[in-house]
């Protein structure tokens, strides 16, 4: 999608060590045109799916929390990236 469409795509993550980590990111760090990619809740997105896109994102979650269902992650992620 990114070359024939320009449309930057990003994997919804739990991975620490995603590239971008939504509540730091800063206005114009997400491109203009995107989607994102979410996973069901129990296997997530697999390998190649995320290496397909342009960056790995995450929710910055608080200490104990380690998961969010997959509807309220998405809420959280799209808003956010839309401000973005």
């Amino acid at each position: 999608m990114r070359d024939k469409f320009q449309i930057a795509s990003y994997a919804a993550v739990v991975d620490t060590s995603a590239e971008i980590i939504l509540e730091e990111a800063v206005k114009g760090e997400i491109e203009p045109r995107w989607c994102c990619v979410l996973g069901n809740e129990g296997c997530g997105i697999s390998s190649n799916v995320i290496d397909a896109c342009k960056s790995r994102i995450r929710i910055g979650m608080t200490d104990g929390v380690d998961s969010l269902s997959i509807g309220v992650a998405g809420a959280i992620l799209l808003h956010g990236m839309k401000h973005k």
